[in-house]
């Protein structure tokens, strides 16, 4: 076809569309640039020397998900999440931190449990207060997995093929142990009274692949309780029994040959 050999597209013609495809790059980029610009971040920041075992701490609700109002317009969502920070700061200086949100917005449960095992956590603590329709109930309580009925006893050394929902029944005794120990860390200070330790089949816990636990620190529905949540320095008291009892769990498994 020798016809086409010297034949060219005219000038007006060919320039147009290379011209409208990089107008139409260069707008792409800049959207693209103004999305992540606004993006929130799923961790805390780490420091910049990393020191010891991670721990993920998941601050419980968020967003449109306020949990338990108390008297006096006290969120869940915001209890939660200052207690996060506040154990964060005492954890700082030995342990390498990461909370699941670090502002006021929503994530599925499912995601909470993947962000630490993304971290390759050691840890994994839900924070969150209850409520009751009897004001005068107040309850503290830390929650671990359920043993699942007809799975034989798993170990973490036991990396068979697992769903990613059932991964916490390799570490159910190491939870109900991690369990055991905040509680008594908080029996001896901020509750005053006994935590109840409990297995219940949380959805929020049973993707973990370390052990977890969920940490319920009260009835926001109580109104002594209510108030207490609305002064700092109760927050700061609640998170150092919460630290504390991560401490000595690490320290314990430490002298007992775990491995975070």
């Amino acid at each position: 076809m020798a016809w086409a050999a010297g034949r060219r597209l005219p000038a007006a013609h060919g320039a147009a569309p290379v011209l409208r495809g990089v107008i139409v790059c260069i707008l792409a980029a800049v959207m693209l640039l103004q999305s992540l610009a606004t993006v929130r971040p799923l961790y805390a920041e780490a420091s910049e020397s990393p020191p010891g075992p991670v721990i993920v701490l998941d601050p419980g609700r968020g967003g449109h998900d306020t949990g338990v109002t108390g008297p006096g317009g006290v969120m869940e969502k915001d209890v939660t999440l200052l207690l996060a920070r506040a154990i964060s700061e005492l954890l700082g200086d030995d342990f390498t931190v990461f909370l699941t949100r670090t502002g006021d917005y929503s994530i599925d449960l499912s995601s909470r449990a993947s962000m630490a095992n993304a971290r390759n956590a050691a840890l994994f603590v839900s924070l969150h207060v209850g409520g009751s329709r009897r004001s005068q109930v107040d309850v503290w309580s830390v929650y671990h997995d359920l043993r699942k009925t007809g799975i034989r006893d798993l170990s973490p050394a036991d990396r068979i093929p697992f769903e990613w929902n059932r991964l916490q029944q390799r570490h159910i005794a190491d939870a109900a142990d991690f369990a055991d120990t905040i509680a008594r860390h908080l029996e001896a200070g901020t509750a005053g009274a006994a935590v109840d330790v409990m297995g219940a089949p949380l959805p929020v816990l049973s993707g973990a692949d370390m052990p977890a636990v969920l940490v319920e620190a009260g009835h926001l529905s109580h109104p002594p309780s209510a108030s207490k949540y609305a002064d700092q320095d109760f927050i700061r008291a609640v998170a150092g029994d919460i630290a504390a009892g991560i401490i000595a769990f690490l320290e314990g498994k430490n002298r007992a040959g775990f491995s975070p």
